[in-house]
């Protein structure tokens, strides 16, 4: 196995689970000849059952469905391709019948054709696989999966083993009686260690989690679901509309001319959510996340800042779909006017011939960016094919801030007074989430301060008059001052 480049466009360590991926599909692969070279007669031609077979559990293993697709194709060509051999074997004969080519020749012949014919069909279905619609398993549903097919495949790789011994005893081995009384306990002691060994390293090994190294951007598999952000509705169904519904239903949305990918632009004051929601839109379609900063783009040194925008869309490259999010999108690309600096100038160039070069056909990227001032981010990405969407994220509803609230207070086991929640929801108007959250942190610590047996409104009452939300007022202000402008353009 070659050794993987990770997300964060740094070389590490290949796959924990590689090395079991890669071995249990040999095992599923030479199980099959095993049987069907003991059962069917034809050791040549169960040769070649070892590589769809392979293949099928190598593409499940490593959740690449054109690796299975391409697999369950050669095999099911298979038996034609078997049945072929004589008509082959029948037609170079007829061919070199006039010919002064001896029966060993013919038969070479023979075989030459058998062997073009089986590149042909690996041929055929090597695009099958490519052509077929690609999916990939959960990852919360996919590691459990491997855990049994891992078992199953010991199981059946060590049972055909043993029939396999036992078949071959007497026509070109001799077991003595001790061994074939003593082989399955044997086998049964390698077993138990392996299947052990093997569920460690699956359930010990983590998922990928955000980790960053240096200046490259932070990369996460995101658990977090549309339905865990509060409010935001009218937000929500855009996203679900324009991003989420095209790529989970393609040939539909093919339909009525909608292609997947695209570009939303999350705009509103500080603290509503908006990196939240991101990160919800990536769970949603269980996709590769990027996260994107000023701390991640620009250097110390003259031209890390243009290496790090090319390494950061290479890396985006490998994956057949991923979430790009970019997180303060003032401080990357402000307007170009001669007061800029010439970096800042470059990057923004730089940025906009790599959005124009993804090939959203093949390699599409869902492109989030966040502001609290969109009137100082460059125009030039918020045309159509970039930042197409422009969805302002308002202060949260009172709805919106009860579920707020809920999620946060359930995380302690101290009870609440009857209607404690709608109370505290009915009295933060103005309130941001990140508002909400530092609230909830005073009411816990006013909590633990008085011994209380519950939350109650009188607690809630006291800490809120002491409480102010984030001055929001005159940004909100200007947020849709500029939304306004822009419908009108």
């Amino acid at each position: 196995m070659n050794e993987e480049i990770s997300p964060s466009g740094q070389n590490e360590a290949r796959d924990p689970l590689a090395g079991w991926k890669g071995t249990s599909a040999f095992i599923a692969g030479i199980s099959a000849f095993l049987i069907a070279a003991m059962f069917g007669n034809t050791f040549f031609y169960s040769v070649f059952l070892f590589f769809p077979v392979r293949k099928i559990f190598a593409g499940f293993f490593n959740n690449k469905s054109s690796q299975v697709y391409n697999g369950l194709f050669a095999l099911l060509c298979y038996p034609i391709l078997k049945s072929s051999a004589g008509l082959i074997t029948a037609a170079s004969f007829k061919m070199l019948e006039n010919t002064e080519v001896n029966t060993e020749g013919k038969y070479f012949f023979a075989q030459v054709l058998f062997a073009a014919a089986f590149i042909i069909l690996a041929l055929i279905s090597a695009i099958f696989g490519k052509l077929m619609p690609d999916f990939k398993i959960p990852e919360s549903v996919h590691r459990p999966l491997m855990a049994v097919a891992f078992s199953v495949t010991l199981v059946i790789g060590l049972v055909s083993f043993y029939f396999a011994l036992l078949y071959l005893d007497g026509k070109f081995i001799r077991l003595p009686g001790a061994v074939k009384v003593m082989l399955p306990l044997l086998l049964g002691a390698l077993w138990l260690p392996a299947f052990f060994k093997m569920q460690k390293s699956v359930f010990s090994t983590p998922e990928a989690t955000e980790k960053s190294d240096g200046n490259a951007p932070k990369f996460s598999n995101s658990t977090t679901k549309l339905a865990d952000v509060a409010g935001m509705n009218d937000v929500k169904e855009q996203i679900r509309l324009r991003l989420i519904e095209p790529l989970k239903n393609p040939a539909y949305a093919a339909k009525y001319g909608l292609k997947p990918g695209g570009g939303v632009l999350l705009f509103g004051p500080p603290g509503t959510g908006k990196t939240f929601l991101a990160r919800a839109v990536a769970g949603e379609l269980d996709l590769p996340f990027y996260m994107v900063t000023s701390a991640d783009i620009y250097g110390k040194y003259v031209g890390e800042s243009e290496k790090n925008i090319k390494e950061l869309f290479e890396n985006i490259r490998k994956n057949p779909l991923s979430v790009l999010f970019i997180d303060e999108l003032e401080t990357i690309f402000s307007k170009r006017t001669d007061s800029i600096h010439e970096t800042t100038r470059k990057v923004i160039s730089i940025v906009l011939q790599e959005l124009d070069g993804v090939d959203q056909s093949k390699n599409p990227i869902l492109l989030l960016g966040a502001t609290n001032t969109p009137w100082l981010v460059d125009e030039a990405f918020l045309r159509p094919g970039r930042f197409d969407i422009l969805a302002f994220v308002d202060l949260p509803d009172q709805m919106a801030r009860e579920q707020i609230l809920h999620q946060e207070l359930r995380a302690g086991t101290l009870p609440m007074e009857n209607g404690f929640i709608r109370y505290v929801a009915e009295n933060t108007d103005k309130y941001s989430g990140a508002d909400l959250k530092g609230l909830v942190v005073k009411l816990r610590q006013k909590a633990f301060d008085m011994r209380a047996a519950s939350y109650t409104m009188q607690m809630a009452y006291e800490v809120l008059l002491k409480t102010t939300p984030s001055p929001n007022a005159e940004i909100i202000a200007k947020n849709l001052e500029w939304r306004k402008k822009q419908q009108l353009n």
